[in-house]
């Protein structure tokens, strides 16, 4: 499977950001001492408190720091894989001689369905995260709407896979 190639990518990107993160919060506990509260208390850098901003700033370079690193230390997908994922998923973009190579499959691209799929993807997601938020803090009205909207994208998002 042609995912097999991205798992190293994708794991050094989520295990750099999730420790880069775990580390502001061991500088800001060790900064603050007992006063010290979890995503509340803001690390002290070069003077600066850093605030989320200032967090993200330095997070999402390093993290695609070592994600681009990882990327290219590591092995591509072989030719073949890249191929069947082609022939399978039929995605738009830069697939250069991929695509030369396989003049019978038609690359979908960005169209209309992509979109109205992608668009309901979003709803669904969305919908059930924050649904089930807004459910857990006993806010019925506002989480069973979310949960509908997140029906309703899922059931378009199912839809458009299957044309």
């Amino acid at each position: 499977m042609v995912w097999e190639s991205v798992i190293p990518d994708s794991i050094s990107a989520l295990a750099s950001s999730v420790f880069i993160a775990i580390g502001f919060e061991v500088v800001a506990a060790v900064q603050a001492g007992p006063a010290y509260k979890l995503f509340v208390t803001a690390p002290h850098i070069a003077g600066v408190a850093l605030q989320t901003h200032h967090k993200a700033l330095i997070l999402v370079p390093l993290t695609i720091l070592v994600w681009v690193t990882v990327t290219f230390m590591t092995r591509p997908a072989d030719a073949e894989r890249l191929r069947a994922f082609y022939r399978r998923v039929r995605p738009g973009g830069a697939w250069g001689p991929i695509a030369r190579g396989m003049r019978d499959v038609r690359a979908d691209g960005l169209s209309r369905g992509a979109m109205v799929g992608w668009a309901g993807g979003v709803a669904l997601v969305y919908g059930l995260t924050f649904g089930i938020g807004k459910l857990v803090l006993g806010a019925w009205a506002a989480g069973s709407l979310l949960l509908s909207i997140a029906l309703v994208g899922g059931l378009v998002a199912s839809r458009v896979m299957r044309d």
